[in-house]
């Protein structure tokens, strides 16, 4: 029941950095704003999103994780109600900047919980099944309020997502243990501890592998929606229903657990950035309508199957110190995030598609790396 509610959660915040990527046009009406401006609503999520990281993963180690976790959710509830009432879309605009780094509350806490309170032998299914919420998030967000603005007007979409905050708050504060570890340090006890994760070459390769995922997932889905409409003159249904069709590749996450069985974590990181660079190459080489699907499923599959493998090689790279290690993890994730859209602007979507394989080659040298020099 924890997995599941840890999942749910995952979900519905991520979901939030999502739900108004359908709604920009509408917003830019009502508003009477530019279409650039009304799009920065997302952009300053993400940008404050990745900030709170910084905050919230320190903050967890001190105070408890679930105790995070649960305050967060609850003050998400709060910030999203508010942002319902914007009357301008500068208004909106800073409620999203707030909305954003309160959501970043959830993944450091609850990564570090698993760690700390789930067994080894459940610690990766429970990692397994969190990841995929996030990553489902980018696709079930665009769903939600595409359905929603269909029978409510925007402010609704804020005031149902802060009742969902509002019972996952309380849903966590029943099921979840008290019992995570808490680290009672001071401020110059966590600058130690982060210098000291610096200055593990391991993890430094890790962190660069960590940028590459997120930045490829956003820059790859941007990209090939302009290219499909522009190029192939695909309708925005057939598009939207292309990009759902991804989320077959959720099922890769299924594999994760007999691939630990057999296999080490870089082994199963270095597969999944593989599949990854031949997902990307297979649209450069095919342009029909099956092959792109078959390369986003496939794609979605193999982020799928290296996110749980990399967060918990950074836990055991980083031993003692795993919750801040994967607080970091999450703020480098979620600023290669951030990148992606420059990454989908730098050309037409060949030339794009060619810089994330290399890029993609940069995180495959690296996880070699690792696993050849400095794992036992």
């Amino acid at each position: 029941m924890t997995t599941f509610i840890l999942t749910l959660s995952a979900l519905m915040v991520i979901s939030s950095m999502y739900v108004l990527i359908p709604l920009i046009n509408q917003l830019s009406m009502v508003f009477q704003a530019s279409t650039y401006l009304t799009a920065s609503v997302n952009s300053v999520f993400s940008l404050f999103y990745a900030i709170g990281f910084l905050f919230f993963g320190p903050l967890s180690e001190r105070y408890g994780k679930k105790r995070v976790i649960v305050f967060g959710m609850f003050s998400l509830a709060i910030v999203t109600c508010i942002a319902g009432f914007s009357n301008s879309i500068e208004c909106l605009i800073v409620c999203r900047a707030f909305q954003g780094f309160v959501a970043a509350s959830f993944a450091p806490a609850a990564f570090a919980y698993v760690f700390d309170c789930f067994p080894s032998e459940k610690r990766m299914v429970a990692m397994t099944w969190i990841t995929t919420g996030f990553l489902a998030a980018g696709i079930i967000g665009q769903i939600m309020s595409s359905l929603l603005i269909q029978i409510f007007s925007w402010q609704y979409i804020f005031w149902i997502f802060a009742l969902f905050y509002s019972v996952l708050s309380l849903m966590n504060q029943q099921e979840l243990s008290s019992n995570a570890v808490v680290r009672q340090a001071d401020g110059e006890g966590t600058v130690r501890i982060v210098r000291r994760l610096v200055q593990n070459p391991s993890l430094l390769k890790a962190y660069i592998i960590g940028f590459t995922l997120l930045l490829s997932y956003v820059a790859l889905y941007s990209s090939i929606g302009n290219y499909l409409s522009s190029v192939l003159k695909f309708s925005s249904h057939e598009i939207f229903n292309i990009r759902a069709i991804g989320i077959i590749g959720m099922l890769g996450s299924l594999l994760v657990r007999p691939l630990t069985q057999k296999y080490h974590f870089s082994k199963i990181v270095a597969l999944g950035i593989s599949i990854m660079m031949i997902s990307v190459i297979i649209p450069i080489i095919m342009t029909t309508k099956g092959a792109i699907i078959f390369s986003l499923v496939c794609f979605v599959a193999g982020i799928a199957i290296t996110i749980p493998c990399l967060i918990s090689l950074i836990g055991q790279l980083a031993g003692n110190d795993s919750g801040l290690a994967v607080t970091g993890y999450t703020f480098i994730t979620f600023v290669g995030a951030s990148v992606g859209p420059l990454v989908a602007n730098v050309g037409e979507f060949k030339l794009v598609a060619i810089l994330l394989v290399s890029i993609l080659c940069i995180a495959l040298g690296s996880i070699l790396n690792i696993r050849k020099t400095e794992l036992q």
